[in-house]
């Protein structure tokens, strides 16, 4: 777990600097630890090359620190009981026991500027 704790430190790395402004806000590369889903592992370091726009997707990538520097926030949603059947026949069963923690999680640290609603797709 100890390894494990260094490696999720090093991912979010370009947020805690002693300068506030992470590396890709001032035009400087940054990097992540990139999670290995079919592993269930940390995998390579992925190096981001700065640029004018950045589209950043994940469950954290709009929370906390990075929130200061998310320009437009976008949660993709369906009904509740339709995301988790989604979620369960596209990760598979392993992940119904943490599902309802994750949605709990979600509703309390996620804020959006724009909602896309997917039940009816």
């Amino acid at each position: 777990m100890r390894g494990r704790r260094r490696r999720r430190d090093r991912r979010s790395e370009w947020l805690r600097q002693d300068d506030p402004r992470p590396p890709l806000a001032t035009g400087s590369p940054a990097a992540y630890v990139r999670w290995d889903w079919d592993r269930d592992q940390w995998a390579d370091t992925v190096t981001v090359e700065a640029s004018r726009f950045l589209v950043v997707e994940g469950c954290g990538s709009s929370v906390r620190p990075a929130r200061t520097y998310a320009a437009v926030r976008v949660f993709v949603d369906a009904d509740p009981i339709l995301r988790k059947r989604r979620g369960i026949t596209r990760d598979g069963e392993s992940y119904r026991p943490h599902w309802d923690q994750w949605a709990a999680q979600e509703a309390a640290l996620f804020h959006a500027d724009l909602l896309i609603d997917t039940t009816s797709v």
